[in-house]
């Protein structure tokens, strides 16, 4: 049983508050493959009750092709009150996603785009992932394992608003089978990048990084959960920032406002 705060309404000295048992999820079975919890008539998390008196937050996109755990991050990240913004709308190119499941779970409205009906038609497809965008008010996009390729002008509508998480430490091992590429190149450190998308591939300005050790005992797939973990921890801050409006681009390198430097080395291997 999950249990909200409902708002009763206020006096002269006091707002009336009790706590009430909230409906279980709707099933996410929709038939034109989109959720929404404002129809759903299902749990609406507690913040939202408050929407009207609370601090505006800005409203996030997250664009998927498959499980979405990093998605699932940034949703574990935006569920707290002090954090400057909200997940508003979970889109796959794939009806099959996981993450669609996991979205509509946390009540996040669902849309599907799928780019098979598009064919070769990248502009259309775009032009529909682009309505969905603009119907949800969205402020700020993050590709979270989404796997299609997008257009010089796609990116430029979003120029400055659109983050993307990478499993290597850029500018290395951009593209795929990054964790089989760096164990083939013998590298001692790995990791993961967060940057803002521009119409290169994996070329972006970077806004935060995380390396993890690469063992002897490594395969891809041990080395690939350990930075997935590392990722969970470094794209929640990115977008945090940059919903803050703390990021500025300057000469092309990402400045934070505020931030606080790193100190510490990493020995790779191990120095006594």
């Amino acid at each position: 049983m999950h249990y909200v705060v409902a708002y009763l309404g206020t006096n002269a000295t006091c707002i009336h508050l009790r706590i009430v048992a909230a409906r279980k999820n709707p099933t996410y079975d929709p038939p034109n493959a989109s959720f929404d919890p404002d129809t759903a008539g299902g749990f609406r998390p507690a913040a939202a009750l408050f929407r009207g008196i609370a601090v505006s937050r800005k409203r996030v996109a997250i664009l998927i092709s498959g499980r979405g755990s990093n998605m699932e991050a940034l949703i574990v990240a935006a569920a707290e009150e002090s954090y400057p913004a909200q997940i508003a709308l979970v889109i796959s190119n794939r009806s099959d996603a996981p993450g669609l499941r996991r979205a509509a779970a946390a009540a996040i409205a669902t849309e599907i785009v799928d780019h098979t009906l598009y064919r070769e038609d990248r502009e259309k497809f775009e032009g529909a992932l682009q309505e969905k965008l603009d119907a949800h008010r969205i402020d700020l996009v993050c590709l979270a394992g989404f796997m299609r390729l997008l257009s010089p002008n796609f990116v430029g509508k979003w120029q400055g608003r659109m983050l993307n998480i990478h499993p290597a430490l850029l500018p290395a091992f951009k593209g795929l089978d990054t964790h089989a590429r760096a164990l083939e190149a013998g590298v001692k450190i790995h990791g993961a990048t967060v940057h803002m998308v521009v119409p290169e591939v994996d070329s972006g300005p970077i806004l935060a990084q995380a390396a993890v050790p690469v063992r002897e005992s490594d395969t891809a797939e041990t080395l690939a959960a350990r930075v997935l973990d590392a990722e969970h921890r470094i794209y929640p801050a990115a977008l945090k920032w940059l919903a803050e409006g703390r990021v500025r681009i300057v000469d092309g390198r990402c400045r934070i406002e505020g931030q606080v430097d790193a100190d510490g080395l990493l020995f790779v291997p191990k120095i006594s």
